[in-house]
């Protein structure tokens, strides 16, 4: 993430940083997605799901099976192949 100070947005809102650049995090090792496959299989799906809502920063406790699904479905845009 690279922030930037842009002071006329400082006089006029008060909040003068703002991202001007975000750059992918990629995995550094070849075999990470085995990794995550073997880690996946020590978690039931009902708890699985509850950790992706969770990563995203929601509290899964609060939310339907309905809305977890709803969040899950919104995210599948993101997945990129790398």
């Amino acid at each position: 993430v690279t922030l930037e100070y842009d002071s006329v947005i400082a006089e006029e809102k008060g909040n003068a940083f703002g991202i001007s650049e975000l750059r992918p995090i990629q995995m550094s090792k070849r075999n990470v997605l085995d990794i995550l496959a073997e880690a996946r299989s020590n978690f039931s799906s009902e708890e699985w799901r509850d950790f992706l809502v969770r990563s995203i920063g929601l509290e899964s406790n609060a939310l339907s099976q309905r809305a977890k699904d709803a969040i899950l479905l919104r995210m599948v845009p993101f997945v990129e192949r790398n």
